[in-house]
């Protein structure tokens, strides 16, 4: 069983801080209580097979395989780890025109590579998948017992709608028209303030601000560890005023649309702005899953 990183390990060790090897998590149990505790980035944000390409008894996909894990979200994420130790040493004016795109291809993927969005979608398609085979059978009169019968009869619908909406994932990412948008935005990064606390990070790291309308973002924002924070805004915008606006938000934002964890460099206390406890409770509501052998599952 592979290990699928969706939020990747060299983004979370950016909260590790003076420990070195571990960072604060939050997470959820069977009680109704959040869970803190010291834990490695490779203990969390993670989900068994989630990128596998399954066989499903169809002729194209034989047998289970990692080539979106190793062919898609590797390079996509090695780049990235790259570009972010960059963006921190060196500022984000030092990035190539290559390496922004391939920053924002990797701020597209957090969007899109959760649990949540390749899972909840599965049953909606799997029920489709069989709709189309039980079509077919019926309107070319294939009998069950043919070999072209028993040969549908075999297909996984589960396994072969998970496989289409992963090929379909890997197709949105590398949209080209979304990564122009991202690229066009007027990036910046902000330092901590203090008073508010520092930057968070969860399963869900990227937040934005999307026009349905024009079908592209009006900002996004991503932490870059607890003392920086990278934000986009469109080049029409106060980019002053809209940076410090977000920077206000983010930690809350980011709380309210975190789904199994979130992570801190320290243990969330109140601040001047920001009621931790009272956001910890919403976060709560949301339920958690957690393995009764060896506690909180990383997806």
């Amino acid at each position: 069983m592979a290990r699928h990183h969706f939020v990747p390990q060299f983004y979370l060790k950016g909260w590790y801080g003076k420990r070195k090897t571990k960072l604060w998590a939050y997470t959820h149990d069977y009680h109704g209580n959040v869970i803190s505790k010291l834990r490695s980035a490779k203990e969390i944000c993670h989900s068994p097979d989630l990128y596998t390409v399954e066989a499903d008894g169809l002729v194209s996909i034989e047998e289970s395989s990692e080539e979106v894990e190793r062919d898609f979200f590797g390079p996509i994420d090695n780049k990235a780890a790259v570009i972010y130790r960059k963006i921190k040493n060196k500022g984000i004016q030092k990035l190539t025109s290559e390496e922004r795109r391939d920053w924002a291809k990797f701020i597209v993927s957090l969007n899109h590579r959760s649990p949540k969005s390749i899972l909840s979608k599965i049953d909606g398609a799997a029920n489709a998948v069989a709709s189309i085979i039980d079509k077919a059978k019926g309107e070319f009169l294939i009998d069950d017992d043919s070999e072209i019968g028993s040969l549908i009869n075999n297909v996984d619908v589960n396994s072969a709608a998970k496989n289409g909406i992963i090929y379909a994932m890997t197709k949105i990412i590398s949209e080209e028209k979304t990564i122009d948008d991202i690229c066009s935005k007027r990036w910046v990064v902000a330092d901590v303030d203090l008073s508010m606390g520092k930057f968070i990070s969860g399963d869900y790291p990227v937040v934005y601000g999307y026009n349905n309308k024009d079908k592209s973002y009006n900002y996004l924002a991503l932490s870059l560890g607890p003392s920086k924070l990278m934000i986009m805004l469109s080049p029409s915008v106060n980019s002053d005023r809209d940076a410090k606006n977000i920077s206000l938000i983010y930690n809350e934002a980011l709380v309210r649309q975190a789904e199994k964890f979130i992570i801190s460099e320290e243990k969330l206390e109140n601040t001047k702005y920001i009621d931790f406890k009272k956001l910890l409770g919403i976060f709560l509501k949301k339920g958690g899953i957690v393995d009764p052998e060896s506690g909180p599952l990383g997806q």
